[in-house]
């Protein structure tokens, strides 16, 4: 638990750098051959790569990478946060899909140094996320199929938003990323850009991207719904939420844990976690919220 729980925190955290980064995250991989051994540096990727029908290329993902279901026969090369560069190179990879600000910089500035081709992909904001599926589709030849799916995500997502904006009012959501200290995505985070088109406003502070809250912030912030990562299925997301029925969430029983494989993951199933968001937020516009 204490391993998917830093890969998780991982990978926030790198969404949460890259929303300041600069638009190098936006270069196709330098070379004009298109790739026959791709090695995925993150389970987003691995996800990505199969989205865009390209699986078959896929030589190596990174630890936790387990969907599709194919991926989990696949050679393993390390974690997200510490991929073991050894093992990238003895699978002859001729193109590795990394995260911008979540591989460390220096497995990229070695790739770099053996003239490896990197396709990366920023997460830091919707439109960056989207914007690097386009990148990544180029890199392995399946650039229509990448226009195909971020043309049906936002799609999917821009039918949430109006349906959402239907509602009476807005709630104060408060999306916890880990415990027992909370930490919670703010307005900026991607996280919190799901939970504004899913009709609501987040209840914590916009800086940084990711707070640590105490019981004495939250009480004050007063949330209507409270939303946490489910970590392997046991509800330890909720461990050490302050008990208090003075906060309306508490008060009311809206209190939810969700897969934290859905919504720490940019990629693919981007459209399918804000839906469920907004089942959390709006059941009686669409619909109760069923894990």
């Amino acid at each position: 638990m204490n391993n998917l729980l830093a890969l998780l925190m991982a990978l926030l955290l790198a969404a949460c750098s890259s929303a300041d980064s600069s638009d190098t995250a936006q270069r196709p991989a330098a070379s004009n051959a298109l790739p026959k051994r791709v090695v995925c540096l993150a389970p987003s990727a691995a996800e990505l790569l199969f989205a865009l029908d390209a699986g078959g290329l896929v030589v190596g993902t990174a630890e936790h990478s387990d969907e599709p279901a194919e991926v989990r026969s696949l050679p393993c090369v390390g974690s997200y946060a510490r991929p073991d560069l050894e093992r990238v190179l003895v699978l002859r990879p001729n193109l590795c899909i990394a995260v911008q600000d979540g591989t460390p910089p220096q497995t990229l500035a070695r790739l770099g140094e053996l003239s490896i081709p990197v396709a990366l992909m920023a997460t830091g904001n919707l439109e960056e996320l989207l914007g690097s599926m386009l990148v990544v589709g180029r890199a392995v030849g399946r650039q229509a199929k990448a226009e195909a799916l971020v043309k049906g995500l936002r799609e999917r997502m821009e039918a949430v938003r109006v349906r959402a904006a239907q509602a009476q009012r807005r709630p104060r959501v408060l999306f916890q990323v880990s415990g027992p200290h909370i930490m919670a995505a703010g307005p900026q985070s991607l996280l919190g850009q799901l939970v504004a088109l899913a009709g609501g406003d987040s209840a914590a502070p916009a800086e940084p991207a990711y707070p640590q809250l105490s019981a004495e912030q939250v009480l004050a912030m007063a949330p209507e719904v409270v939303v946490a990562f489910d970590m392997l299925g046991q509800d330890q997301g909720m461990a050490g939420w302050p008990a208090d029925p003075r906060i309306p969430a508490v008060r009311q029983r809206r209190l939810y844990t969700v897969d934290p494989a859905l919504f720490a993951r940019p990629g693919p199933r981007l459209a399918e976690a804000l839906e469920a968001l907004a089942r959390i937020i709006h059941p009686e516009i669409f619909g109760a919220y069923r894990p």
